[in-house]
């Protein structure tokens, strides 16, 4: 969250020039988020940090003296539907900037805003954007690049040959380890899948059992009854 609220503020930023040449009264930023369906956790967390930048904007005065606007619209997940929301975006909104998240969604409406000449802030879990569309502004690093430069850097970096990976299997998640495996594979790492039912005491109980390092140190803090966490 902290990384999107950094990239949001550097993209009002970059703004600034045209906005002060614009005739227009405000800056409009879009976002097509998810709040139900495959990626609806993501929904909530990524609306309060865009609220969060434009309000500390507008409470500086917006940018160049005009007011940053923010309108979210929610495709459900739904990349059909995302589309047609970016349609009604375009024609009764106007953003100057968008927002999107998901892969799949980002694929059905970015055509529409690169038409159309608007800057995108694009948060995206494939290798769809390696071409670099000319009003992309940031697209984030894909998970397969992620994957490559950890497994990469592990035995350089902690002398390590292999480590254990603790997750819930969601959409986003089965895309991280399909990642990481290809990645151990590709650098010859060993990798350990633990999958846990996502509560607190499950993730517990699989870092007590699991064969790593820190293991150790979280049994004799919970065994002293301290909250620590490692």
């Amino acid at each position: 969250m902290n990384k999107m609220i950094k990239i949001v503020l550097s993209i009002i930023l970059s703004i600034n020039a045209m906005a002060m040449y614009s005739q227009e009264k405000s800056i409009n930023i879009g976002a097509i988020l998810s709040f139900s369906g495959m990626d609806g956790q993501s929904g909530i967390p990524n609306q309060n940090a865009l609220k969060l930048c434009v309000d500390d904007w507008n409470e500086r005065s917006g940018v160049a003296g005009k007011a940053v606007h923010l309108k979210v619209y929610d495709c459900e997940s739904n990349p059909e539907k995302s589309a047609l929301l970016a349609q009604q975006m375009l024609k009764e909104y106007e953003p100057n900037i968008v927002y999107l998240a998901m892969t799949s969604v980002t694929l059905s409406a970015h055509p529409l805003f690169e038409k159309n000449k608007v800057i995108q802030l694009i948060a995206a879990g494939g290798d769809v954007f390696s071409n670099k569309p000319e009003y992309v502004l940031r697209g984030y690093f894909s998970v397969y690049d992620l994957a490559s430069y950890f497994t990469e850097n592990l035995e350089r970096n902690f002398g390590k040959k292999k480590f254990t990976v603790i997750y819930e299997k969601n959409g986003f998640t089965d895309m991280i380890i399909d990642g990481l495996n290809k990645a151990s594979q590709k650098y010859h790492v060993d990798m350990k899948i633990i999958q846990i039912s996502g509560d607190e005491l499950n993730f517990e109980q699989a870092i007590r059992e699991a064969n790593i390092e820190y293991a150790h140190h979280f049994r004799e803090s919970k065994h002293k009854g301290t909250n620590k966490k490692v």
